[in-house]
């Protein structure tokens, strides 16, 4: 059996958040990815296997060409319940530019987001505006293409997000939503950033109610950024050539988020080892705003984050 490493992986980012919360509930394990297309869906998704996540949250864009995605999540055992609670499903649909947008394609509508939370606005696309809780976290998934032209917000979405947002007392707060807010490859200027007052106003939702991390994708280049103590990480994508995975852990007040990225081999997961058990894979450590990286392989991009505040990260190894 080859090695780990041979497959996957050219890139890992390792952030880790310490606050001063409440005694964690449990650890927590979660994936994100974006950008799905079905012929490199299996190697992802057995890597995420091998992880043993407690659920995946797909930021958008999963139903290219109208592929036939869901089997593949269902196949490694990521399949949605309408036995369990809406804040228990193994994975998380959120509505992409490619997901026949705003409600999202039939097979979505009437197997998939019946069994998602109800608790966002009343007139939203059933299973695609919602919260729910997880540990010690609270989850908020939006809709960038629910009333509002191209990508993004429109205000009764964003008086929702801030309503929600401040009537939860999880000491770890995340959002979700497909097109960056400060893409830095790939659609810039015509992502959240196309209409600066609304990504502003988004943006300062989250940082007035401590949101920890904001997840997107869309660029398909990952990525991530720290804003007015906010982090977006990009997921990127998944295709043959190129395989993207960011893997989240919450425990004893505490977030760790482990991203990998493959360069294009045929095959990425053939062994079930834990991506954090690899100590010769490049990482990056990021405690609040301090960079403690020590002599990074490559710094691709740093300095002033889009607005002028913040820092912002990218680093790949070649």
């Amino acid at each position: 059996m080859k090695s780990f490493k041979s497959f996957f992986l050219t890139v890992l980012f390792i952030v880790s958040i310490a606050l001063s919360a409440q005694a964690a509930s449990g650890d927590l394990k979660f994936a994100v990815i974006s950008d799905a297309h079905v012929n490199g869906l299996d190697s992802a998704l057995a890597f995420i296997s091998a992880q043993q996540v407690d659920f995946i949250i797909v930021a958008g864009d999963y139903y290219y060409d109208q592929q036939d995605y869901y089997p593949h999540f269902v196949k490694f055992g990521f399949e949605v319940n309408p036995q369990l609670n809406g804040d228990d499903q193994p994975v998380y649909f959120v509505m992409g530019n490619h997901d026949f947008r705003p409600a999202g394609e039939p097979g979505f509508q009437t197997l998939i987001a019946p069994c998602y939370p109800v608790n966002g606005p009343s007139n939203a696309p059933k299973g695609t505006v919602f919260s729910f809780d997880r540990g010690d976290c609270h989850f908020v998934i939006t809709n960038q293409y629910w009333g509002y032209t191209g990508g993004g917000y429109s205000e009764e979405q964003l008086d929702w997000i801030a309503q929600d947002l401040s009537n939860t007392s999880m000491p770890f707060k995340f959002v979700v939503g497909h097109e960056p807010a400060f893409p830095l490859e790939r659609h810039v200027g015509d992502s959240l950033d196309a209409d600066p007052a609304m990504r502003d106003r988004f943006w300062t939702i989250l940082s007035d109610n401590n949101v920890q991390a904001f997840f997107c994708g869309h660029t398909h280049h990952m990525s991530h950024l720290v804003n007015q103590n906010v982090y977006q990480f990009d997921a990127g994508e998944i295709d043959s050539g190129h395989v993207c995975v960011t893997i989240v852990r919450v425990n004893n007040g505490e977030m760790v988020v482990n991203s990998y990225e493959n360069p294009g081999e045929d095959t990425l997961v053939e062994t079930t080892a834990q991506g954090e058990n690899i100590a010769d894979i490049f990482h990056r450590t990021i405690i609040g705003q301090s960079d403690t990286t020590s002599s990074p392989e490559t710094v691709l991009f740093q300095g002033s984050s889009p607005n002028g505040s913040g820092t912002c990260f990218i680093d790949m190894l070649k």
